[in-house]
């Protein structure tokens, strides 16, 4: 199992006529599933985003690791990604 967390904003939007369904749309969710893939690629379980990890003050029953820059698939900047794991 893999995981990754990003954050930023996104559209939400609800489709379908008799049968609703919730949809999310935007960068944050194509730059979340590019780091999922990376998560892959580097055998971890979970990587989170610069961006996502300063939302959160203590996190002190896990280890994190810097993983430095990263270039993602269809992205021309690099993005700060950590690994995050329990202790």
């Amino acid at each position: 199992v893999r995981g990754a967390l990003h954050a930023g904003e996104v559209i939400v939007g609800e489709i379908g006529g008799h049968r609703h369904a919730i949809v999310l749309h935007g960068d944050t969710l194509n730059t979340t599933a590019r780091i999922e893939q990376l998560a892959k690629e580097l055998n971890r379980s979970l990587l989170v985003s610069g961006d996502a990890l300063a939302h959160f003050t203590e996190l002190t029953s896990y280890r994190v690791q810097d993983l430095g820059p990263q270039s993602l698939r269809g992205r021309s900047a690099s993005l700060q990604v950590l690994a995050v794991a329990q202790q």
